[in-house]
C-alpha cells in the first residue's frame, strides 16, 4: 500500500514539474518582444564627465614688461583658468644684483593645474615719473672755479693713454653701467666696491651702475688677475706693465658702452683699496693723471688714498651734469663750467 502512493506520489510531481516548466516556456517574450524586455531590463550606462586632464604650468619667469605674454601662455592651456594680478614692490637688500622688472606666479612654475585654479601673476610695481627738476648748486668744497675748471680739463678732456686722430672731445657713460666682478676675490673687494657703486648712484644725472651675477649681459668687467696674468693684461690694453691696475673704454660717437678694469690681486691691502676706487672712478670717462693734487685718486705719483677726495668727486659729478653734454670741446667745457661754478 505504502509502495503503491509513493509511485503515485512520484507520478504528480513529475507531472507539477512538466506543466510548470511548459508554463514557464511559453510566457518568455521573443522576437520583438524579447528586445523590449532586454531595453529595461539592462543596466544603464555610467554618464557622469570624466575629471579634467591635470596639465602643469608652463609660465616661466621673465624680465621686463612681460605681463600680457605670460598671461597669453596661461590662457593657452583653455582649462578656465582664474588669472589675477597683483602689484609688488621690490624691496632691495644688500645685494646689488638688479632683478629687473620679475614676472612671477602662484602656483610656482611646474606646479599642476586643474580646471577653474585661481592663478595670480607677479610684477613689480613701476617706479613714478618723477617731475624734472633743476640740478643742485655745485658744492665747490673750498675750491675757487679756476682750479675745478682746470682740473676737469686735465683729468676728464684729456686721457693718459689716448691713441686717438680726432681731438679729446667729452665723453662719457649714457646707458646704465652693468657691472661684473672676475676672478680671485676678496670680502674687503667687493664691500668696498659695494660701497663705491652706492656713492656713484648719488650723483645726480649718472646713469646708474648695478652689480651682475653674470657676465654675459655685463658692460663693464672688473677683472682681479694675479701677477703674470694681470701683466700680460696690461701690456695688451695700455702697452704699460708697470702699473697695478689700469681702465679702458669703448666709446660710439662720444658715449661709452663697454669698460674694462684690471686690478693686480697680488698687492697689499692698502694699495689694492687705492686701485679698485681709482680704476673704476676712471672708467667712469675720467682717464687722466695729474701731479697736481698729491691726495687724489687721480693723482699721477704713488699714492694710496682710501677713499675719493672732494675734488675727486666734484669731477665725476661734473662729468655727468646734463649741462655737459658728450662730444663739447674744451672750449664749450669751459663755458658751461664757468656758468655752473661760483668764482
Amino acid at each position: 500500500m505504502q509502495k503503491r502512493i509513493l509511485i503515485l506520489f512520484s507520478i504528480s510531481l513529475l507531472l507539477l514539474l512538466l506543466f510548470a516548466g511548459c508554463r514557464q516556456k511559453d510566457d518568455f517574450p521573443t522576437g520583438d518582444s524579447r528586445e523590449e524586455l532586454l531595453k529595461h531590463t539592462e543596466l544603464p550606462t555610467p554618464t557622469s564627465t570624466p575629471s579634467p586632464t591635470p596639465k602643469t604650468t608652463v609660465l616661466r619667469d621673465y624680465d621686463g614688461w612681460e605681463i600680457d605674454r605670460a598671461a597669453a601662455e596661461l590662457e593657452s592651456l583653455n582649462m578656465g583658468l582664474q588669472i589675477s594680478y597683483e602689484e609688488m614692490e621690490y624691496i632691495a637688500t644688500i645685494s646689488l644684483y638688479n632683478p629687473g622688472l620679475v614676472i612671477g606666479q602662484s602656483p610656482l612654475p611646474g606646479e599642476t593645474l586643474h580646471e577653474g585654479d585661481a592663478v595670480t601673476l607677479f610684477y613689480q610695481k613701476p617706479a613714478p615719473t618723477a617731475p624734472p627738476v633743476t640740478a643742485a648748486p655745485i658744492e665747490q668744497k673750498g675750491y675757487s672755479a679756476e682750479e675745478i675748471i682746470s682740473y676737469f680739463l686735465e683729468t676728464v678732456m684729456h686721457s693718459e693713454y689716448y691713441e686717438g686722430d680726432e681731438p679729446e672731445l667729452l665723453r662719457k657713460w649714457e646707458i646704465p653701467i652693468l657691472l661684473y666682478v672676475e676672478g680671485d676675490t676678496t670680502l674687503d673687494d667687493m664691500n668696498l666696491i659695494i660701497l663705491l657703486i652706492n656713492a656713484l648712484n648719488e650723483i645726480p644725472g649718472y646713469p646708474g651702475i648695478q652689480l651682475l651675477d653674470n657676465a654675459e649681459e655685463a658692460n663693464l668687467i672688473v677683472r682681479f688677475l694675479p701677477g703674470d696674468e694681470y701683466v700680460e693684461s696690461a701690456l695688451e690694453h695700455i702697452g704699460d706693465e708697470n702699473t697695478d691696475g689700469y681702465a679702458t673704454g669703448w666709446y660710439s660717437g662720444y658715449s661709452y658702452y663697454q669698460g674694462e678694469v684690471g686690478i693686480c690681486s697680488d698687492i697689499d691691502r692698502e694699495t689694492k683699496n687705492s686701485v679698485i676706487l681709482e680704476e673704476i672712478i676712471q672708467c667712469m670717462g675720467i682717464f687722466n693723471d695729474s701731479y697736481t693734487y698729491p691726495d687724489s685718486l687721480f693723482y699721477q705719483g704713488f699714492n694710496t688714498p682710501q677713499w675719493p677726495t672732494d675734488m675727486d668727486w666734484l669731477m665725476v659729478q661734473l662729468l655727468y651734469r646734463e649741462e655737459l653734454e658728450p662730444g663739447m670741446t674744451e672750449e664749450e667745457v669751459t663755458a658751461v663750467l664757468r656758468g655752473l661754478l661760483e668764482d
